[in-house]
């Protein structure tokens, strides 16, 4: 591994979470409030992916070897889980007092964060949370794809990522070719085993980055390259089965998402600065787990108010949005952070925390950053 020469801050990073996060909290509002602009927001597939490419990213980039994985796994663990079950308890008693059929035993697999491995149990209680149960998964497996990284070249690393990407591409291919009466899309969307490919092509980015290659392009290029993967997508969305169509924008952004990631990795290495870094998006990015995990149920709580026009759902879908980013601040400063900050030594020696994690990065911005 490279060696740490200074202290660099990834904050274009923390303020593109905020944008995935937007990503999915506008398509969800399209879904069930404006579905007059649907159409208009299909790349809402794409948000989680971004967040699994960005959180593959960052836990590879502050990756400390030295770390035990006992030590490992707490902090991953404190990270998503406290703000999950409390979303998850919330979305249960809402359940309770709106809907009598609720299936509380399906309560145990989604605390413990296996229900994404059920499609019928993946969108219980709070639905977003199938992607947290992945993200669980993904940790599991991260000190085995580290170690074996940790071995390659640049060039090797770089061809494990096209070779994931190819064999994914490969597989749902033949799937969507020759057994276009399956639900595949929608299936594998939620399939941890299979949305691993988002999380290992930013793992593999990171690791390239450790190792000292940097893109020959920068932020603005890898911007108009994820661009380019919409306006692909949006070409030919007519042409695909809704059942395929989450998977299929996934793929198809990926290159895209990867090549954007890249771009602004590489102009925060280099000292640059944008829009994403300032300090209002990388506090709206700081937010941007506890916007995921709350909107949802923000929409649900709107949805009683029965909006007809389309002014009137218009002026809900803002108050929703305002109101989730509200709650979200409010969810990250008292539950968030104090419950991870008040957790997190119990599991190892505060001491291992001392010094740079990872090649050029504070401890604090590299934690925060590794949020889903």
């Amino acid at each position: 591994m490279s060696s740490p020469v200074s202290e660099m801050r990834l904050n274009s990073l923390t303020g593109l979470r905020f944008i995935a996060a937007l990503i999915v909290v506008l398509y969800h509002i399209s879904a069930f409030l404006i579905p007059e602009i649907s159409r208009f927001i299909v790349l809402g597939y794409t948000g989680v992916a971004f967040f699994f490419v960005l959180s593959g990213f960052v836990l590879a980039w502050s990756y400390r070897p030295t770390t035990g994985k006992r030590v490992f796994y707490w902090r991953r663990l404190v990270r998503i889980w406290p703000l999950h079950a409390l979303t998850t308890l919330l979305a249960a008693a809402y359940l309770s007092v709106n809907d009598g059929a609720v299936s509380f035993d399906r309560l145990p697999a989604v605390l413990l964060l296996v229900h994404a491995w059920n499609q019928e149990w993946a969108n219980a209680f709070n639905g977003v949370s199938w992607s947290l149960s992945a993200e669980a998964f993904f940790y599991l497996c991260f000190p085995l794809l580290a170690a074996w990284l940790s071995r390659f070249n640049i060039q090797a690393v770089l061809g494990a990522a096209a070779a994931i990407f190819g064999t994914a591409a490969v597989a749902y291919s033949v799937l969507f070719t020759f057994s276009n009466a399956a639900p595949w899309g929608d299936l594998l969307y939620i399939l941890p085993a299979f949305r691993m490919v988002d999380f290992a092509i930013g793992v593999c980015l990171a690791f390239a980055f450790r190792k000292g290659w940097r893109p020959k392009f920068g932020a603005t290029t890898g911007a108009l390259i994820a661009g380019g993967s919409f306006v692909l997508w949006e070409a030919i969305v007519p042409l695909v089965p809704s059942i395929f169509r989450p998977e299929t924008a996934t793929l198809l952004m990926i290159p895209g998402i990867t090549a954007l990631v890249a771009g602004f990795a590489k102009r925060d290495l280099a000292g640059g600065a944008g829009l994403s870094s300032t300090p209002v998006m990388v506090r709206l990015g700081e937010w941007s787990f506890a916007l995921y995990l709350i909107h949802e149920l923000v929409i649900r709580a709107a949805l009683m108010l029965h909006p007809l026009r389309l002014h009137q759902r218009v002026g809900v879908s803002l108050g929703v949005l305002a109101v989730s980013i509200a709650l979200s601040a409010l969810l990250y400063t008292l539950v968030e952070r104090p419950l991870e900050k008040r957790l997190r030594p119990l599991v190892g020696l505060r001491k291992a925390d001392s010094g740079v994690n990872g090649p050029g990065n504070s401890s604090e911005q590299q934690e925060t950053l590794s949020r889903l």
